[in-house]
């Protein structure tokens, strides 16, 4: 393989990795977050302790605005996290980097 290759390779790597988690994040977050959005997070009387005034409940508001930032967000953190490392993988020799040592 090139050298640009492997900086593809472990950089798509990375990327995809960020998408299966944030697959597996929706699948359990989703119930989780219609749930408290029904309910609310109930603060009781620290709002009053704390000096502000707010109520009793709290009710989370999610927008598509704001989960799609946040996954862009996500995506770009990961696959630069993925491209950093990758840069000095594709520069070593491949058997000293199997072996563990370094260059």
């Amino acid at each position: 393989m090139t050298r640009q290759q492997v900086i593809v390779l472990f950089t798509v790597e990375g990327a995809m990795y960020s998408l299966f988690a944030m697959a597996l994040g929706a699948v359990i977050g989703t119930p989780l977050f219609v749930y408290v959005s029904g309910i609310g997070i109930h603060i009781g009387g620290i709002s009053s302790e704390m000096g502000i005034t707010m109520g009793e409940t709290i009710y989370p508001v999610f927008n598509m605005y704001l989960l799609f930032t946040t996954a862009l967000l996500i995506i770009g953190s990961a696959t630069v996290v993925s491209f950093l490392p990758a840069r000095k993988i594709a520069s070593m020799n491949p058997v000293l980097a199997i072996k563990g040592k370094q260059q």
